[in-house]
């Protein structure tokens, strides 16, 4: 094998005549079996990651709606960037989704939803020091170190400490879409959807909760909560809800929670089942034909 590469190496052919040498060196060393199974492999990850990744960056989502159906969501183009930045990418920069707290609500009582401890911060207001909700997240008043003169943006991050002193709901900037930091630090402190953070209602940062907005929505949080929290996010950057369309040649349809998927008519154009019997079809016609070829001389 070293021998015949280096060959290849001394070859006065270059580019990509050398290229091909290769490519058909390998067609003779693996067996016909091999290659397909890397056809089918090579299906897969298409099927599985390739595409739903790049249909997420260009807008699309495969989430569950209010009313529990797989919906396809977009959302508009002056959003991608931001919804790239502060939803698809989270794993691939290393950032936290969203999880519950240990122990989430209290006695099973789902209006009130616990506050992870990290999501607390002190702060020196000259005559004592103050412990509290950390105000990065949320809209809400806040007291700082007393020697800063104004409000400041990120509490945790450079620019002094701040803790709430009044009622908040998330807020979401797009110049904290950039900074992941923030991103990864308010994807686990600020109040999902349908919560927001009462002052009244934290007490200690051990007993410290979320309120519901309303009472009516105690129903939507549910053991797929995170699911809700996905879709209120994608909401907020202008997703709508687009239609599912199989009459169409080439559509994108839910198979799969923030899965988007190509099809073509009602056909899953990335399916490795599909790839699957295509080519154990073609193996069998291509014997018939080898078998009839020889029956009928």
């Amino acid at each position: 094998m070293i021998l015949i590469f280096n060959k290849l190496l001394k070859s006065k052919k270059a580019g990509v005549p050398l290229v091909n040498e290769i490519i058909l060196l390998l067609q003779k060393i693996i067996p016909a079996p091999v290659w397909f199974l890397l056809f089918l492999l090579l299906v897969t990850l298409i099927g599985s990651f390739l595409v739903p990744a790049i249909l997420n960056f260009f807008g699309y989502e495969c989430l569950y709606g209010d009313t529990g159906t797989l919906d396809l969501y977009q959302v508009p183009m002056d959003k991608i960037i931001q919804k790239s930045v502060s939803v698809d990418f989270r794993s691939m920069l290393g950032l936290a989704e969203f999880q519950l707290p240990d122990d989430p609500f209290p006695n099973g009582d789902k209006r009130f939803l616990r506050i992870n401890p990290e999501c607390f911060d002190s702060v020196n207001n000259g005559s004592e020091i103050v412990t509290g909700y950390d105000g990065t997240c949320v809209d809400c008043p806040v007291i700082s170190n007393f020697f800063k003169t104004k409000i400041v943006l990120y509490s945790k991050f450079g620019a002094g400490h701040q803790v709430c002193i009044g009622d908040g709901f998330y807020q979401q900037t797009l110049s904290s879409a950039y900074d992941t930091s923030v991103q990864n630090y308010c994807y686990k402190c600020a109040p999902p959807n349908p919560y927001y953070y009462n002052h009244t209602n934290c007490l200690s940062n051990t007993s410290c909760y979320f309120t519901i907005t309303n009472e009516s929505l105690v129903s939507q949080v549910s053991g797929d909560f995170y699911k809700n929290v996905y879709l209120s996010r994608i909401k907020a950057l202008g997703g709508v809800k687009r239609t599912q369309d199989s009459s169409e040649v080439v559509n994108i349809q839910c198979k799969e929670f923030n899965k988007p998927e190509l099809y073509l008519f009602s056909i899953e154009i990335f399916n490795a089942t599909l790839w699957l019997y295509l080519s154990v079809g073609y193996v069998l016609v291509m014997f018939a034909h080898w078998w009839y070829s020889l029956t009928l001389k």
